[in-house]
């Protein structure tokens, strides 16, 4: 009995000895900074991206310092750059239209130690047109004027958008029919005017954006990863200025350019005088085919220089 009662204690004693061992599971109690989430992009223009985020849950802590922006991609380097605290949106100017740049958020505390992790996406920057290739506002006239009630959103020769009539028909990329009542804002084949030559394939996004601004309309992924189809848009179910995301290829290209086209609401989508009335456009472009604006491989990715 006194074996055995022996054999017990000296069990008991090795068991909370091991449990009181961290050596193979040590236990760290230092805080670590978080990355920020929910990372998007949108392009000002040509040469400037704007990048928003939601701020890191670390800002609470006393040790935060700051987020730390890196920017990677393009034949010039990009230095580093600081954020500072309560920041969420930043934007990142120049930069080359076409040119797909990574960009990585942060979070650093006040002891050197950087966030595990990064948010992170993908972007390129685009034209912005608010004006058409005549410098004029980017009009679309009602069927029954004799301006054009075609949107071509972009003209290589005139390097910009503009109206074309029934009989340019061929390169309409959208058309408003406000024929027997109508207000349709459409994708051009959808439309039964008297084309001469029919109008090519352009395909909008299912999702109309309610927004006053291109500028507020922000993605997280990649524009190809929407579903398109030609669509037609009745605007008297609208009250409000919206963005529409549109796909098509220019002649004799086998890649879709990307543009957002905001439909301007002024108290109704139709302004000026009847027989010439006409409804307002602006338009981010993205002139390098094939390049969706946005291409996100993920919102956080490890952050390989986190010490």
């Amino acid at each position: 009995m006194k074996i055995r009662n022996l054999f017990l204690v000296l069990f008991a004693a090795i068991f909370a000895f091991t449990a009181c061992d961290d050596t193979n599971n040590p236990v760290d109690p230092t805080d670590k900074p978080i990355a920020p989430t929910s990372l998007q992009a949108t392009s000002k223009n040509e040469s400037t991206v704007i990048l928003r985020w939601t701020a890191s849950t670390s800002e609470s802590n006393s040790l935060f310092d700051k987020y730390v922006l890196t920017v990677t991609g393009g034949a010039n380097p990009i230095q580093p750059f600081d954020i500072a605290k309560g920041t969420t949106s930043a934007e990142i100017s120049g930069l080359s239209e076409g040119t797909i740049y990574t960009f990585s958020i942060a979070t650093k505390f006040t002891d050197g130690t950087t966030s595990s992790t990064s948010a992170q996406i993908q972007w390129s920057p685009a034209t912005r047109f608010v004006t058409n290739q005549n410098d004029q506002p980017i009009l679309v006239y009602e069927s029954a004027s004799n301006f054009g009630s075609g949107l071509v959103i972009y003209d290589p020769i005139g390097d910009g958008p503009k109206s074309a009539t029934v009989s340019n028909g061929a390169q309409w990329n959208l058309g408003l029919d406000t024929r027997n009542g109508k207000l349709v804002l459409a994708s051009a084949r959808l439309l039964d005017y008297n084309f001469i030559t029919q109008p090519g394939v352009t395909e909008i996004a299912s999702e109309v954006i309610n927004a006053n601004s291109l500028d507020d309309v922000f993605d997280s992924q990649a524009l190809d990863a929407k579903y398109f189809q030609e669509r037609s848009i009745d605007l008297t179910q609208q009250n409000s200025s919206f963005v529409l995301v549109v796909r098509f290829r220019h002649l004799g290209s086998l890649q879709y350019n990307y543009a957002k086209v905001l439909v301007k609401y002024n108290n109704g989508f139709l302004q000026g005088s009847p027989d010439n009335r006409y409804v307002a456009f602006e338009i981010s472009y993205q002139k390098q085919a094939g390049v969706p604006y946005a291409k996100t491989p993920s919102m956080t990715l490890e952050n390989n220089n986190a010490k």
